[in-house]
């Protein structure tokens, strides 16, 4: 999920890494399908490591960009809306390690590719690649996947959604819409207030079953059994 999240938020800003993801998808799956059947051809899954390498070049240095761009917006809107308690670290995590160039991780790929394909043999799986690559979230310097509370991760994904858009009105001149779902519900009421003050400048629809949590200037709109109703707070 959160390799998709970086994916689609790139794409979405850099038309041209689509086609690059689509083609690693492509090869991987040939790549596959030729470690399944078994009695591998070493020239033929060579070929394929060899695009996959540079493909994967291209799609590990854009992802780490993307990540690091990202850490500092979302950085900023979890500071404020936690009263400057909390600092947002995001570390990405790919299996060739620490690397500078998209030629370094070519050869760390081809490497890796290398001297794993025995192993993959035995598994008939591509199990190395960006495929496989990740970011970790912390806060404090935690896991916040270990140790945040369940606010503390709704507001974390809410300032990396918050982050992704102020990215793409940086790079495309124009905001995206906001579908934030029930994303109310569990936070305090500071992270509240700040979040619907945050947003009033944006286009954004925001769903939940308390009224009361919308308290603000925006268009309200109450459904009751499936219907949009003029009853307001009534039909709730």
């Amino acid at each position: 999920n959160r390799r998709r999240f970086l994916d689609l938020a790139i794409c979405q800003s850099f038309p041209r890494y689509a086609p690059t993801l689509s083609e690693y998808n492509r090869v991987l799956a040939q790549k596959n399908a030729l470690l399944k059947r078994g009695n591998v051809i070493d020239e033929l899954l060579s070929v394929y490591n060899e695009r996959l390498a540079q493909l994967a070049a291209v799609i590990t240095v854009n992802r780490r960009k993307y990540v690091q761009k990202l850490e500092e917006e979302a950085r900023k809107f979890l500071f404020d809306m936690s009263n400057g308690k909390e600092k947002l670290t995001l570390t990405y995590q790919s299996q060739i390690g620490t690397f500078e160039t998209q030629e370094e991780v070519k050869e760390k790929y081809i490497k890796l590719f290398n001297d794993k394909a025995g192993y993959e043999k035995e598994r008939f799986l591509a199990l190395y690649g960006s495929h496989k690559d990740d970011f970790s979230v912390s806060i404090n310097k935690k896991s916040a996947r270990m140790y945040a509370s369940q606010g503390q991760q709704r507001s974390t994904v809410l300032a990396l959604k918050l982050a992704e858009g102020e990215l793409s009105s940086k790079l495309t001149g124009e905001y995206p819409v906001f579908l934030l779902d029930d994303i109310l519900s569990e936070l305090d009421s500071d992270r509240k207030e700040y979040i619907l003050s945050r947003i009033t400048d944006r286009q954004v629809i925001i769903t939940g079953c308390e009224s009361d949590l919308f308290e603000t200037d925006g268009n309200k709109i109450f459904v009751c059994e499936g219907k949009i109703s003029d009853k307001g707070r009534e039909c709730l």
